[in-house]
Order: C-alpha cells, then structure tokens, then sequence
C-alpha cells in the first residue's frame, strides 16, 4: 500500500524535496531505515553536500548536519545563515561528546542566529521515573505545539530515549523574528556533570533544571527552520534496542515536516508506542523487589510450613 500510495504521491505531487547532507567535519551517516521511509515519502536524501566547494543547491529544502566531529568553516556559516534567512531548514544532530569538548564557535553562531545555544556536559535525570537503567539514558517528554510532532497522535504519551545529551537552552541575547519551541525536554529536577565526570550526585554549582534536548526555532514570515537535537542516539542503530522505533520515526517527522511534506504516506497510520520495553529507574525497582522477594517468598513459603509441620510431628 505505501509504495502504490507513494506513486501515486510522485505523479500527483508538484513539490518533491531534496534534503541534502553536510560532508566535510567528519559527520555520521543515516542509516537505511530511516533513509528508506523518508524515500517513500518522496523526499530525497542526497549525500555529499560540501560547502566549501559549492554554494547551496537551488532545489535543497533542508540540509541536515549528523553529529559533526569538527566547526564548520566561517563562508560556510555564511551560506548556511542566507539558507536559513531565505525560508530554508537545517536540522543539526550534536553529541555531548563531540559538542563539548571540540570547539565549534561557527556552529554555535548558526545556532545562536536561530534563538538558542548550549551548555557543555552532559544532562543527568533526577526524576526516577524519567531515565532508564542510567541517569544519561533520559526518557524526555514529547512536547505538543510545534511543528515536528503536530502529525503525531498523542506525542507526551510517546517513548523515547536520548543518551549522554547535552542540554539545550534559549539564547539570551537573540533579538531575531524566529520562535523557539522545544520538541524533547527533561524533567525540571535534571542537572549537567562534566563529559569526563562518573555519574553523582548533583552539587550546589552544578546547572540545574528543565532542559531543551530537542527545539525547533521557526520564521512563521519566511518558513525558515531550524531543528536542533543533542543526542546522536536519537537516530543510532542501538536505540531501536530500547524503545523500539520511535527515536527513528521522530527524526523522520521532523524531516518530513521541515520539508513542508504534507503527505506522510508511511506515518500518518502509525501511533507511536513503545514495543519494546524501557524500564524507568523507579520501574526497574519495583521490579526488582517483585522478582528476587516476593515471588521467591511466593514459591518457598508454602515448602517451608509443610517443612515445619513435619518437624514439630
């Protein structure tokens, strides 16, 4: 059905968009699932993108910029600023790891003409019910009101997780005609260690509160986006071990509808769920004391009053 439909979508449709990849500071690539249900869409992903030698492509909606291991160069700010002010969208994956300890004052720049910037570190979760198995693997909420999850049913009710994030927060000093609205965010009680520190409690100088670990920031005027999110496990093979494919299906709605796709043939039947089990740390308790004490308790009582009644025969 999704590939009659989406033929029907290629012939019918005047606008089929390009989202094209930055190349050049040592970025990750989208995996095959993810490129195949944005293909079906009739979105194309076109790879190789280098700015350094080329200026923007006239049919590019979206440039996408995965998890960047170095800054980019200042005439690509430039290219990627007019994009941006000319009512395009990029969408930026970052990591704590690479994020904050490599310097990327040109990326930051590109961020900061949007309305937002970061902190370094990484975010811990204080609330039991929000983390799974660590206090880094956040299980963020998926907040209603913005562009990326308007398709979804019941986005607060959608499990997702994000892994060593850095946070996210509004830029003080913007003055410029875009919105912010944040798309994941933890718990008001979440806090940020050092990328190199263990796992510990949070200190009175530690940043503390509720944080952006995914925002979009939109020109209602232009249409110009710009989507940032701060965990390259949003889109990694291994988070479809832990929450199933939902981390995937939102990077897939957040190109979809960056790209003003208004039909989403594969998605728009789908209510994103969690198939596969995330445990919260206060889950994880609880059923640890069900497991190892009450069901052995269950099994062994009944064998230990048969074993006393004999003994008092």
């Amino acid at each position: 059905n999704n590939e009659l439909t989406s033929a029907i979508d290629y012939v019918t449709t005047d606008y089929l968009p390009t989202a094209y990849m930055l190349t050049g500071h040592g970025e990750s690539a989208i995996i095959e699932t993810i490129t195949n249900f944005i293909n079906e869409n009739n979105v194309k992903i076109s790879e190789g993108l280098n700015l350094v030698s080329s200026d923007v492509p006239e049919d590019a909606s979206n440039i996408i910029i995965n998890n960047p291991t170095s800054d980019i160069s200042t005439g690509e700010l430039e290219k990627l600023t007019a994009f941006i002010d000319g009512g395009g969208a990029v969408v930026l994956i970052t990591d704590s790891k690479n994020y904050s300890t490599v310097d990327m004052p040109n990326l930051t720049s590109l961020a900061q003409h949007c309305g937002l910037t970061a902190y370094d570190g990484i975010v811990l979760e204080s609330d039991t019910s929000r983390y799974a198995f660590q206090q880094y693997f956040i299980i963020p909420t998926l907040n209603e009101g913005n562009t990326v999850t308007a398709p979804i049913q019941n986005p607060s009710k959608v499990t997702t997780v994000m892994m060593k994030a850095h946070a996210i927060v509004d830029y003080e000093d913007y003055d410029g005609p875009m919105t912010v609205s944040p798309i994941l965010t933890t718990s008001d009680s979440s806090y940020i260690i050092g990328v190199d520190e263990a796992v510990r409690a949070a200190t009175d100088d530690d940043k503390k509160g509720e944080f952006y670990i995914g925002a979009i920031s939109e020109d209602s005027d232009t249409g110009a986006k710009f989507v940032w999110y701060s965990s390259s496990y949003l889109i990694s093979e291994q988070s479809v071990n832990y929450v199933s494919s939902n981390n995937f299906y939102v990077f897939i709605y957040t190109i979809l509808q960056t790209t003003e796709k208004t039909s989403v043939i594969s998605l728009d039947s789908i209510a994103l769920t969690s198939s596969v089990l995330t445990f919260s740390e206060a889950a994880q308790t609880i059923w640890e004391i069900i497991l190892q004490v009450l069901i052995p308790l269950a099994v062994i009582t009944p064998g230990l009053v048969v074993f006393i009644k004999r003994r008092r025969r």
